[in-house]
């Protein structure tokens, strides 16, 4: 699945309502959204009361899926204890012909006599046995063999090369839906989801109290490196006790970044002889990402960190050419057709 896909799904963690060109620096480094999450969990209990990014809490409603044969114990957000069941259906559907389904599960719509060629369509290849059961997904409606369907959402998720893929939903074999809403695959798509929510709140550091003072020390070292931005090495607070994970986490991230606008800001202050308002053009975009950097945050997400990098680096880049074509004017260096060409290509890029 597509990493837009996980997103749109699973990580809605910016908003194009609340940014515009300037704060999402043309589209390259996104405003975090501050809207209420509002996501229904995949039970369909609830709604998440978080804000959009933050880590969704799990549903603490009783879990629904049992059958009579097992019974699931655990909360709703838990994984479940209990096995599938693979009896039969004993229901009769609406055109009193019997269930195509399996006790416990949603009971699909299609119906062996009424809808048989549907029903009987080889897709796996299993389908057209006269004792197959079948499973329905709600969230697009299709119905599968559930021995093949099983296998399908069991079997670990590889690459071409036999890699294992970054997290990503189970999606339904025909028509790519993400599979967000079953019984049956519940504990799947819980275990998925849960990778999520890790993602989502990556903390560097594990809760002892020991390891966050190391950490502390750590940060406070690299601290009195940052000698370009003093009112923010005053604003990190790392004197402050009882620092959450979090806390260290986003410290740790706007020490890095700081770190690196540094060098660059560094690097503009080589140029004598720039005109002036190149120089200050280049100023001016350290100036912003500085600002973005140090804005108050539960969290850099995933997202946010890898499009700060990037535009750093674009910007070390676009410092690294405006200091070639210095070096070239100085020099009074005639380029030849060839190279023209790749210095112009470069500028565009």
């Amino acid at each position: 699945m597509k990493e837009e896909s996980i997103r749109k799904y699973v990580f809605p963690f910016f908003s194009i309502i609340l940014g515009d060109c300037s704060r999402c620096f043309r589209g390259r480094v996104h405003v975090p959204c501050k809207a209420k999450c509002d996501r229904p969990l995949f039970c369909k209990h609830n709604k998440c009361e978080k804000k959009c990014g933050d880590p969704c809490d799990l549903c603490n409603e009783r879990c629904t899926w049992e059958c009579l044969h097992h019974k699931c114990t655990k909360s709703c957000g838990e994984l479940c204890d209990r096995p599938r069941c693979n009896e039969p259906c004993t229901k009769l559907l609406p055109c009193q012909h019997p269930c195509i389904g399996l006790c416990g599960e949603l009971c699909p719509k299609k119906c062996r006599e009424c809808h048989k060629d549907e029903v009987t369509e080889i897709y796996f290849g299993t389908e057209d046995e006269p004792n197959a059961r079948f499973v329905e997904l709600a969230d697009c409606g299709h119905v599968f063999e559930v021995e093949a369907m099983d296998q399908w959402m069991d079997q670990a998720e590889t690459t071409s090369d036999r890699k294992p893929v970054a997290v990503q939903l189970k999606l339904c074999p025909k028509c790519r839906v993400p599979i967000l809403t079953s019984l049956r695959y519940g504990n799947i798509i819980k275990k998925i989801l849960a990778d999520c929510e890790r993602i989502k709140q990556k903390i560097v550091i594990d809760a002892g109290s020991g390891e966050r003072d190391l950490e502390v020390g750590r940060l406070k070292l690299r601290l009195q490196e940052i000698d370009q931005f003093p009112k923010d090495r005053i604003s990190m607070m790392l004197n402050r006790k009882n620092l959450t994970n979090d806390q260290i986490n986003v410290i740790d991230n706007q020490i890095s970044f700081l770190s690196f606008l540094q060098r660059l800001k560094v690097d503009i202050g080589y140029f004598e002889e720039l005109p002036q308002e190149k120089k200050e053009n280049l100023e001016s975009q350290v100036e912003q990402l500085r600002k973005r950097v140090m804005e108050f945050r539960v969290r850099f997400s995933e997202q946010e960190r890898e499009e700060l990098n990037e535009e750093m680096c674009r910007i070390q880049l676009l410092i690294d050419f405006r200091m070639l074509k210095m070096q070239l004017d100085i020099r009074d260096v005639q380029l030849g057709v060839s190279d023209t060409a790749e210095v112009f290509f470069v500028k565009e890029a």
